[in-house]
C-alpha cells in the first residue's frame, strides 16, 4: 500500500511538470511575410499621352482685338484656312496713309528727276528724293503685310488642340491664342525618372488606355535636361503602324524593358523588413518554420521597398511585420 501511494505521487508530480513545461514553451508568433525580388524588375511601365510629333502655339504678328473666330478645339483644318482674324482698322488706316506718302514721294523724285535733266537741281537733292520715295515704298510694302496679318491661317493641316481667343480679346503681338497639331506621325510622351535614364531601353510596348489596342513604338528624342520641378527627363515615342492614328491626347501605358539584372547582388523588400538595431542592418529569414536574423547591406529606401546588397536568393521569405518582437530561432506562423 505504501509503494502504491509513493508511485502515485510520482505520477502527479510527473503530469505536472509536463503541463508547466507546455505552457512555459515558446509561443508560436503569426507574422506577415514578403519574399526578396530583385531590385529592378524585368519590365516597368510609364503613363503618357499621344501627341502630335509637331504641335505649334499660334499667334497674331499685330495688336489688336478679336474680331472672328472661326474655330473650335478638335476642328480639323487645312493648311492657309483662315482661323481668326482682328479688327483690321488699324491696318487699313497705316496701309492708306502708307500709299499715299508712297505715292506723293514717287511723284516728287520723278518731277526732281525732270529737273536735274534741265540742270536746274542739284544731284544732291535728286538723290535725297530717291531715298525718300525707296523708304516710302518699303513702309507702303510693310503695312501691305502688316494689313494681312490681321487674318490668322493655318500654318500646315492638323488638329485644332485648344482655343484661348474669344472675340472682343485685345491681344499683344506673339500672344498664343491656339495650339494646332499637324497632321502626320504621332508620339507617345513620357516622363523619365531619373534612375532609368542611364537604361532606357529604344523599344516599348504601347497599350492604350481602355482598349485591349497595342502597337510598337521607338524612341525618338530624350530632352536634353531634367524638368526642374519633378527631377523627369521628357521623351518621345514613335508610334508605329495603325497607331499613328491614335487619338491625340489619349491616355497610353508604355511598357519598357530593363537590362538583365540576374547576376546583381541588389534585391529589394518591403521597408518594413530591414531592422537595424545598431549592431547592422538585418532582415529575418523564415526557414523551417523559424525566423533568422541574418545581416545584410542597406543601399537605399524608396517609398515602398529598401533595397539591399545580399547573397539571399531571390524568393528566399523574409518577416515584413513585427520583427521587433522576435527572437533568434522562434517558431513563426506566416499569416495567410
Amino acid at each position: 500500500m505504501r509503494i502504491l501511494f509513493i508511485m502515485s505521487v510520482i505520477f502527479l508530480a510527473a503530469c505536472s511538470g509536463e503541463e508547466k513545461a507546455k505552457t512555459t514553451a515558446a509561443p508560436i508568433t503569426v507574422v506577415l511575410a514578403a519574399r526578396i525580388e530583385p531590385a529592378v524588375a524585368s519590365t516597368y511601365e510609364l503613363t503618357g499621352v499621344v501627341r502630335a510629333r509637331q504641335e505649334a502655339s499660334l499667334a497674331f504678328r499685330l495688336p489688336g482685338e478679336i474680331r472672328q473666330r472661326l474655330i473650335k478645339a478638335g476642328d480639323h483644318v487645312n493648311a492657309g484656312q483662315v482661323l481668326m482674324t482682328l479688327d483690321p482698322r488699324d491696318a487699313e488706316q497705316q496701309l492708306a496713309a502708307a500709299r499715299t506718302q508712297s505715292v506723293t514721294a514717287q511723284a516728287n523724285r520723278q518731277r526732281l528727276a525732270d529737273l536735274r535733266n534741265k540742270n536746274f537741281i542739284s544731284q544732291q537733292a535728286l538723290d535725297n528724293a530717291v531715298s525718300n520715295a525707296t523708304t516710302a515704298q518699303a513702309a507702303m510694302t510693310q503695312a501691305s503685310n502688316a494689313a494681312s496679318y490681321t487674318r490668322m491661317t493655318a500654318p500646315a493641316a492638323g488638329i485644332v488642340m485648344e482655343v484661348t481667343g474669344e472675340v472682343g480679346q485685345v491681344v499683344a503681338p506673339g500672344q498664343a491664342v491656339a495650339t494646332l497639331a499637324y497632321a502626320g506621325q504621332r508620339e507617345v510622351e513620357v516622363f523619365i525618372p531619373e534612375i532609368r535614364l542611364a537604361t532606357l531601353t529604344k523599344q516599348a510596348q504601347a497599350h492604350l488606355f481602355g482598349s485591349a489596342t497595342t502597337a510598337h513604338t521607338t524612341l525618338r528624342e530624350v530632352a536634353g535636361a531634367a524638368d526642374p520641378a519633378t527631377r523627369t527627363w521628357r521623351a518621345r515615342y514613335l508610334l508605329l503602324g495603325e497607331a499613328a492614328n491614335w487619338p491625340l491626347g489619349a491616355t497610353v501605358s508604355l511598357i519598357l524593358n530593363t537590362p538583365d539584372t540576374r547576376q546583381s547582388p541588389l534585391k529589394r523588400v518591403p521597408v518594413g523588413a530591414v531592422l537595424d538595431k545598431g549592431q547592422g542592418t538585418m532582415v529575418w529569414v523564415i526557414r523551417e518554420g523559424k525566423a533568422h536574423p541574418t545581416p545584410v547591406k542597406l543601399m537605399y529606401v524608396d517609398n515602398e521597398y529598401a533595397v539591399i546588397d545580399t547573397d539571399l536568393a531571390e524568393g528566399t521569405p523574409v518577416v515584413a511585420l513585427g520583427l521587433h518582437t522576435l527572437k533568434p530561432g522562434q517558431t513563426v506562423k506566416i499569416r495567410p
